[in-house]
């Protein structure tokens, strides 16, 4: 019987490229928060340039944080569709989240909820407790 997979890629590379698809959706929600002019208001700062200079340093920080653990996800990981699959969702699904509660943006269409549940559901699909695949091994010569 093939070994099972370690509890470690079972549990830490979901969680691992759920935190990267969540950094970058933090990132993208500190870019867009840069070019609001009511930024520098909320921040009590008379020239918005502080506002964007604050705004950049989150996106930079939140974009070595993402890449970072995106990057040790992949290295944790049986297979990058994996990684690359929760990482999809859960930047979706934060994105959405914040351009609504941020952002005041209206809620998203149907479509778009059933694209991601089946993106969710094919990330399942992908990341259920399978054994490694056989490694190659070199046939030992016969005996004559």
């Amino acid at each position: 019987m093939p070994p099972i997979r370690p509890k470690k890629q079972t549990v830490v590379v979901p969680l691992t490229a759920a935190l990267s698809g969540v950094l970058a959706a933090l990132a993208a929600a500190a870019t867009k928060l840069a070019v609001l002019p009511q930024v520098a208001a909320f921040l009590g700062q008379e020239n918005d340039l502080v506002a964007r200079a604050i705004s950049g340093a989150a996106v930079a920080v939140a974009n070595v944080l993402m890449w970072l653990t995106f990057s040790r996800a992949l290295a944790m990981a049986a297979s990058t569709v994996q990684v690359t699959t929760v990482n999809t969702l859960t930047n979706m699904l934060t994105t959405a989240l914040l351009g609504t509660v941020i952002f005041g943006e209206p809620a998203r269409p149907p479509v778009f909820w059933v694209g991601l549940l089946l993106v969710g559901l094919g990330s399942l699909l992908l990341n259920r407790q399978q054994p490694p695949p056989p490694h190659d091994q070199p046939e030992k010569p016969k005996a004559e």
